[in-house]
C-alpha cells in the first residue's frame, strides 16, 4: 500500500497569508465581480 507524501514543514497560516496578499495585489476579487457584470446573480449557501 502506498503512502501519501507528508509535508512536515507545511505552514498553512503562511500559505493563507501569501494567497491573501496575492489576491489583494492582483485585485482578484474585484476582477471576478467586474467580469460578471450584467450576468444573472447567484448565491452560495
Amino acid at each position: 500500500m502506498s503512502k501519501y507524501k507528508e509535508f512536515k514543514d507545511l505552514n498553512l497560516a503562511q500559505v493563507a497569508t501569501d494567497v491573501l496578499a496575492f489576491w489583494k495585489e492582483e485585485q482578484i476579487f474585484e476582477k471576478s465581480v467586474s467580469n460578471r457584470e450584467g450576468a444573472p446573480s447567484f448565491t452560495f449557501l
